[in-house]
């Protein structure tokens, strides 16, 4: 999805990505997400959004 959005009907300007831990999460899970998934959402111009830290996406 991330490599041809407009495949997906995808409109990445009006795309956001929910982050929300639990609390319970591996630490390698978490390392993950900053190492991978952010990197990659941010590559693809993806907001990503943390509900459950007051919604600071700027990591």
């Amino acid at each position: 999805m991330l490599t041809d959005p407009a495949a997906h009907g995808i409109d990445v300007e009006r795309t956001a990505v929910l982050y929300m831990a639990t609390g319970s999460e591996w630490p390698e899970t978490r390392l993950l997400v900053k190492e991978f998934m952010l990197p990659l959402l941010r590559e693809h111009s993806v907001r990503p959004l943390f509900p459950d830290e007051g919604d600071q996406d700027s990591r």
